[in-house]
């Protein structure tokens, strides 16, 4: 199940700059598109607010996962030690 979660959290990862990029030229289409300013400066603001949006939940989930993986790994480490120790008291 892990080797499936990493391949999906690999895919999301693989898509964060597309979306940005496509936010970016959505932002210019709205600079470009027939609209009066009041509208189109409206429009903009509220791209900007889902872009921020979306990078802030990209940030915490980037968190999140570093969290995750220290925490893996810190176990894992701890495993190892633990059977290190045994090792060296068993044959000492």
């Amino acid at each position: 199940m892990d080797a499936s979660r990493s391949i999906k959290e690999a895919h999301l990862t693989n898509r964060t700059p597309w979306v940005f990029l496509l936010g970016l030229a959505a932002g210019v289409a709205l600079l470009l598109a027939p609209y009066s300013g009041r509208r189109t400066r409206r429009l903009i603001r509220h791209r900007a607010e889902d872009a921020r949006m979306h990078l802030a939940k990209a940030g915490r989930d980037f968190s999140d996962k570093g969290l995750e993986m220290y925490e893996r790994v810190k176990e894992f480490a701890d495993d190892t030690a633990r059977q290190i120790t045994r090792g060296v008291s068993a044959t000492g």
